[in-house]
């Protein structure tokens, strides 16, 4: 007699996580990278070639590929059978210099092709892990620690379906637009599926205002701007968070002292942001008020660097390379959906402005919510105006936007010194520049 007993429970399939590649921007980043090895072998500091290969200068460019390739194979095969490329705490490869050993290795014996390479370039999904090797290997061979899957081609699978499955909702409903406003939102949708992070419950202020002459004899605003976010983790695996800021290059004088602060957030707060998001709580000094009333640790401090990029017209202030590993370590987030630390980020940074003037707000990953918020008595000095975003809302602090931005997106923060002659602009220099009235006084600094 058959038993009516119920079927025991199956254990839910394992889904496996890959990653699909761009295989023009991956091959780019390898070329890159040649580029640059051979740049460092003719200066007589090769990265990973021997020094029998550098020498081989007929055949250089193709010597210099075959080792990177074979340098990828040496960090793919240490990612398996499981478990991943062993990390150290700080979220950097554990050995770098065995891979490096490995890798020439695997040249001399002309074990030089990864399959990860083949299944880039014929288009089909490369298994997370690998992923993440090859994005490692990138890291290093480029010198580029800040490098993401994005940059070098690489979007999670379960991500790229879900901005497929929208694109495909966009392609639906194309017969209701016009075929480029429908072309440009499918190419959104597409670009939102390659950002390992989101920024929640930014907040920007502005206070401490004050006025001087600057050794050039002009008038100036020294105003700091206090920006504050969470940052969330979208990658299915670990990465180390590298806050960093880019200026235009011409405005280095223009960004005084700046100072980077992290606070681990206390379990109680991490658990109320992934719920509801942090409450808006008022800024002072000298952080912006935390998220809970009682943090569980009080916030670190980082050290900065100032770095000029002439080739890309910019400059960054990142965390300086030579900083304490055990603070890099606190910068570890876990992957997207695992429970770990969540980390409020915020930078102090001076600005030097006209008495006329405006500050561009943007970001390089997509954004939430964003207050802008400014010290109480301010507007009393300045006329405020912020602007050029649907959705912005005034609020008794500033201004609240009630929408996401998407990255390099701009909000535009409007400041004018009240009391100025309304003939001023046409005595202004071609930048905004003011002189200063004879007789001001002049900043110390």
């Amino acid at each position: 007699m058959p038993s009516s007993s119920p079927a025991a429970p199956q254990p839910p399939l394992r889904r496996r996580r890959t990653v699909q590649f761009d295989v023009e921007r991956f091959a780019a980043r390898l070329d890159e990278a040649v580029e640059r090895e051979l740049e460092a072998a003719a200066a007589g500091r090769p990265l990973w070639l021997d020094a029998h290969a550098a020498a081989d200068g007929d055949r250089m460019r193709e010597t210099a590929l075959l080792h990177l390739l074979a340098l990828l194979k040496a960090f793919c095969d240490a990612a398996l059978p499981a478990g991943g490329l062993p990390l150290d705490r700080t979220g950097a490869p554990r050995d770098l210099a065995a891979l490096r050993a490995n890798g020439r290795r695997l040249a001399r014996a002309g074990e030089c092709t990864p399959k990860a390479l083949d299944k880039i370039r014929s288009g089909r999904p490369v298994d997370l892990r690998i992923a993440v090797a090859l994005l490692h290997a990138l890291r290093f061979v480029l010198g580029r620690p800040r490098l993401q899957l994005p940059d070098i081609g690489g979007v999670e699978s379960e991500r790229l379906r879900l901005a497929r499955r929208i694109e495909h909702a966009l392609h639906a409903a194309a017969h209701e637009l016009p075929a480029s406003v429908a072309a440009a939102l499918q190419r959104r949708a597409a670009e939102t599926a390659g950002y390992t992070y989101l920024m929640d419950e930014v907040c920007v202020h502005y206070g401490k205002l004050r006025l001087e002459v600057d050794a050039l004899g002009l008038s100036r605003l020294r105003l700091r701007r206090t920006t504050r976010y969470v940052p969330l983790r979208l990658a299915g695996f670990p990465g180390r968070l590298a806050p960093a800021r880019t200026y235009e290059w011409h405005h280095w004088n223009r960004v005084g002292a700046t100072r980077l602060q992290v606070q681990v957030l206390p379990p109680q707060a991490a658990a109320a942001q992934a719920a509801t998001g942090p409450p808006v709580e008022p800024p002072v000094e000298p952080l912006v008020e935390p998220l809970v009333e009682q943090p569980s640790e009080p916030p670190f401090e980082l050290p900065l660097t100032r770095r000029l990029l002439r080739e890309q017209g910019v400059f960054v202030v990142e965390i300086d390379p030579g900083a304490d590993p055990a603070l890099l370590q606190r910068l570890v987030l876990p992957a997207a959906g695992n429970p770990g630390p969540l980390l409020a980020v915020q930078w102090e940074e001076e600005l030097l402005l006209h008495p006329a003037d405006s500050d561009g707000l943007a970001w390089p990953a997509p954004l939430s919510g964003l207050r802008v918020e400014f010290e109480p008595g301010l507007d009393d000095r300045l006329d405020i105006s912020v602007g050029d975003s649907p959705g912005l809302q005034r609020t008794a602090r500033g201004w609240l936007l009630d929408r996401s931005l998407m990255p390099r997106e701009l909000v535009t923060v409007r400041l004018r010194l009240r009391g100025l002659d309304p003939s001023l602009p046409m005595r202004l220099g071609a930048g905004g520049e003011c002189p200063a009235p004879s007789g001001a006084p002049q900043a110390s600094d």
